[in-house]
């Protein structure tokens, strides 16, 4: 079958796990950014994220398509990261004693096994490795280094300066000067891109809103729906007639377009419950998924298959989910466990 008929299928497929399960109530629905909501939208992203990252060689046009929003996905991860923060911090007693515990873990070992995996596989099939091997262990993705970074500094501020009344600005502020800095040096698009990081401003942001915005949304539910639509589609056009032009169309634009798109998804789940067993599965494994994908694809790309674009990309999809299923099994109920508990015996 050709590429452009596995590609509808795959896209069709796709849009009825997105819509499965979705509950329109006139009221409000009561899943609103709750963990099953976020597990959700990660689970779709992650698709997505990985669809964006696809060897140039196995790239189709649909799937260029689709990966197009792919931006918005590493936003919204940034996001909800950022709201986990704040969260934790304002409502779980003694939340920033463990933090590193806790978060810096399952940030860290997974980044690390899935290196180690990434090791195995060089030795496996006789591959050269250029870097030293302690090196390429601990080599840290530059997506989570770059919130790493950002851990640290709300740490360090609410854990330093519980009474400093403007922790948050400050985060906020270094967030925009890390993204400018990317955009404006030599480093440019070598550490991270500089506009999905906002998601970070976001999440802290909606933090003092949520619940506002929930019962503001609810409020003529289809104008405030379809003006965003509208407001969203406009800014798309704008952006793909603009975007060649530097900082205002490829930076700005951008931007205000994905801050449009994630107040579109927002309003539209204030009465919409999204979610399925399907995708808070892919939720729960999303970290997994986007480290692991590298794994695959170097798996893939180590010997000529003779795969064209559609095989390629349906292949890489179900082994990156196989491996982050295992992955995440292994590290979750297993090795972050130990190692919680070996930190707890000093």
């Amino acid at each position: 079958m050709g590429t452009t008929f596995l590609m509808i299928l795959l896209t069709i497929l796709f849009i009825v796990v997105a819509l499965y399960g979705c509950i329109y109530n006139r009221d409000g629905q009561n899943n609103f950014w709750s963990v099953d909501y976020t597990k959700t939208l990660k689970g779709l992203f992650c698709i997505i994220v990985v669809l964006v990252h696809i060897p140039l060689p196995y790239q189709n046009t649909i799937q260029d398509m689709i990966g197009s929003f792919g931006y918005i996905g590493v936003t919204f991860f940034f996001m909800s990261s950022a709201y986990g923060l704040k969260y934790g911090v304002v409502n779980k007693k003694n939340y920033l004693n463990s933090f590193w515990e806790n978060r810096g873990l399952a940030i860290v070992i997974p980044a690390i096994t899935v290196n180690i995996v990434s090791l195995i596989i060089n030795i496996i099939y006789k591959q050269s490795i250029e870097k030293p091997i302690i090196y390429f262990i601990l080599s840290i993705d530059k997506w989570v280094t770059i919130l790493l970074l950002y851990y640290v500094v709300f740490w360090i501020l609410y854990k330093f300066f519980p009474t400093y009344k403007y922790k948050d600005i400050i985060v906020c502020m270094f967030v925009v000067f890390t993204s400018l800095l990317e955009k404006f040096t030599v480093i440019q698009h070598t550490f991270i891109w500089p506009t999905e990081v906002y998601g970070f401003i976001y999440g802290i942001l909606f933090f003092y809103i949520k619940d506002k915005y929930e019962e503001w949304g609810k409020s003529n539910y289809n104008k405030k729906s379809i003006t965003m639509m509208v407001l969203a589609g406009f800014l798309g056009v704008l952006y793909l007639k603009y975007k060649f032009i530097y900082f205002w169309g490829d930076y700005l634009l951008k931007i205000a377009l994905g801050f449009a798109i994630i107040l579109f998804f927002l309003q539209i789940t204030t009465k919409i419950r999204i979610g399925n067993k399907i995708n808070s599965f892919l939720g729960s494994i999303s970290y997994e998924i986007y480290l692991g994908e590298y794994v695959i694809f170097k798996l893939l790309n180590m010997k000529n298959y003779g795969f064209q674009s559609a095989t390629y990309i349906y292949c890489s999809v179900v082994l990156i989910v196989i491996l982050a299923t295992i992955l995440h099994f292994i590290i979750n109920k297993n090795l972050i466990k130990c190692v919680q508990k070996a930190i707890d015996s000093l």
